[in-house]
């Protein structure tokens, strides 16, 4: 795991960065899932995970789920990281925002460029490796 500034984080471990604390369940919505990221998920102990499309994403949403972290697509086909994230500080989420993808050379980069975006947020990536 490596610290990066404004808060944003390059995560390796999906299992580590949502493990079970004081047998309190976590509440995962994921946005736009890429096929890889539900499988890895699976490793998670005490998870519930909820699965939504980007523009089903609404404040009813937020509500019934109450996530403890919302993963939205680093690169999305339709809808990126910042858009996600937009829109979802818009519907008056205010939690952690962990953005999913292939491990890509300038992680460290994109979390300044969100951090200076949302200077506010619990923001991180979690690296998915390539299962090729």
């Amino acid at each position: 795991m490596a610290i990066t500034p404004f808060g944003g984080t390059v995560y390796t471990s999906i299992a580590a960065q949502f493990a079970r604390e004081n047998n309190v369940t976590r509440r995962i919505l994921v946005v736009d899932p890429l096929h890889e990221i539900p499988p890895a998920l699976r490793s998670v102990i005490g998870a519930q995970v909820v699965v939504t499309d980007g523009c089903k994403l609404s404040r009813a949403v937020l509500e019934e789920v109450s996530p403890d972290v919302v993963m939205v697509p680093l690169f999305g086909k339709g809808l990126d990281v910042f858009d996600l994230t937009a829109k979802l500080i818009d519907l008056g989420y205010s939690g952690r925002i962990r953005a999913f993808s292939r491990p890509v050379p300038n992680a460290r980069l994109i979390c300044e460029e969100v951090g200076s975006r949302f200077p506010r947020l619990d923001f991180g990536i979690i690296e998915v490796p390539d299962r090729s």
